[in-house]
C-alpha cells in the first residue's frame, strides 16, 4: 500500500483561500469541527504554525507587489464608494462620476479591486469629502479600459482560487464535494 502524505505547505495555500470560515488558517481548519478535526494528528503543530506564518508571508508580499489601482485612483475611489454606499448616496465625487458620463456599473470592477487594496477599518468605506478628488482618467473612455483590464485580473482571480482536485485515494463523492462544496 502506498502511503501519501500531503504537504503542509499547500494545506496552509489551500487554507488561506478555502476555508474562511476556520480563519483562513490551517490552525483553524483543523480546530473546527467537522472536516478539518480528522486531520488533527497529521501535521505536527510546528509543521502547521510554519505553514501558516510562511502563507501569510506571502500574501502579505503579494499585497505590498501587487496593488491593482494607482494613488489617483485610490484617492478618487476612496470618496466615491463612501458617496454611493452610504446616505444621501449623492456627493461631489458622484458628481464629478456623472459629469464624465459614467454610473457606478461602468466601473465596478475598479470598485472591486479598492475593495481588495485597501483594507477597511470600519463598517464604512472611505470617507466623505466636500471637494472631489480629481478624476484619475483623462476621459470616459479610459476609465472604461481600465475598468475592463481590472476585471481581467478578477477573472484571473477567481480561476487561481478555484479547488482542483487531483485524482488520488479519495472516493468520488468525496473529490465532487471538494471541488463543489455546495452540491449535496
Amino acid at each position: 500500500m502506498l502511503l501519501i502524505r500531503r504537504q503542509v505547505g499547500q494545506a496552509g495555500l489551500w487554507a488561506a483561500s478555502q476555508a474562511i470560515s476556520a480563519g483562513g488558517t490551517l490552525q483553524g481548519y483543523i480546530s473546527a469541527a467537522g472536516a478539518g478535526a480528522q486531520y488533527v494528528a497529521y501535521w505536527t503543530p510546528q509543521e502547521i504554525g510554519q505553514a501558516d506564518a510562511s502563507q501569510r508571508t506571502r500574501c502579505e508580499e503579494r499585497d505590498r507587489e501587487m496593488k491593482r489601482l494607482t494613488p489617483e485612483e485610490t484617492r478618487f475611489l476612496d470618496v466615491f464608494l463612501h458617496e454611493a454606499t452610504t446616505a444621501p448616496f449623492t456627493g461631489p465625487a458622484t458628481h464629478v462620476l456623472h459629469e464624465n458620463g459614467l454610473e457606478y456599473g461602468d466601473i465596478s470592477h475598479l470598485a472591486w479591486a479598492y475593495e481588495q487594496d485597501v483594507p477597511r477599518t470600519s463598517f464604512t468605506i472611505g470617507h466623505a469629502a466636500e471637494v472631489a478628488p480629481s478624476f484619475p482618467w483623462p476621459d470616459r473612455r479610459t476609465a472604461l479600459q481600465r475598468d475592463n483590464e481590472i476585471q481581467r485580473i478578477w477573472e484571473l482571480e477567481q480561476r487561481r482560487n478555484e479547488i482542483s482536485v487531483e485524482p488520488n485515494s479519495m472516493g468520488s463523492n468525496e473529490a465532487k464535494l471538494m471541488s463543489n462544496p455546495s452540491s449535496p
